[in-house]
C-alpha cells in the first residue's frame, strides 16, 4: 500500500504551482508509512526467529534486547543533558 501511493505521487504530474508542495508532502507520508510498516516487518520477523528458540536462549535473547533498549535510554538521556 505504501509503495503504490509512492508510485503514484512520482508517476503524478504537477503543472506547477501549489500542486509541486502537495505532491512532495505525499511523498513524505508515504515514505514515513512505509517505513512505519518496514519497522513492523523487522519486529514480527525478529519475534518469530525468537519463537523458535530454546526457553533458555529465548530468555537470554530477550534480557539482551532489553539491555539495547535500556543502553539506548540512558544514551539518549546523557545526551539531552
Amino acid at each position: 500500500m505504501a509503495q503504490s501511493r509512492i508510485d503514484e505521487a512520482f508517476s503524478s504530474t504537477s503543472s506547477g504551482g501549489s500542486s509541486g508542495g502537495s505532491r512532495s508532502k505525499k511523498v513524505s507520508e508515504a515514505e514515513k508509512e512505509k517505513k512505519a510498516i518496514d519497522d513492523v516487518i523487522a519486529s514480527l520477523r525478529e519475534e518469530l526467529a525468537i519463537m523458535g528458540l530454546t526457553d533458555i536462549e529465548r530468555e537470554r535473547t530477550i534480557a539482551l534486547r532489553e539491555a539495547g533498549v535500556e543502553a539506548t535510554r540512558r544514551k539518549a538521556s546523557r545526551s539531552r543533558r
